[in-house]
């Protein structure tokens, strides 16, 4: 899945659909910034950083925080 495939239900008007929505993005950004640190580990010189390093660990820190945080809701509101 990629983020224009969850376009569509992030412009429903069904409240769940937005979630699960909302919670799949979240979860591709991470997974996506998960492939690039590792690359990074494996060898630095393979890629360009924009930002410092710790900056995305940083963001890939709180970015699971928040896809955790999601999951939890879907799950209380049984979505």
């Amino acid at each position: 899945m990629e983020l224009k495939d969850t376009v569509e239900r992030m412009l429903s008007s069904d409240y769940s659909e937005r979630l699960r929505a909302e919670y799949d993005q979240a979860s591709i950004r991470l997974e996506k910034l998960t492939k690039f640190l590792d690359k990074y580990e494996n060898d630095p010189k393979s890629v360009i950083l924009d930002c410092p390093v710790d900056m995305l660990y940083k963001t890939k820190f709180y970015l699971e925080l928040y896809r955790n945080a999601l999951q939890d809701r879907l799950t209380y509101e049984v979505i």
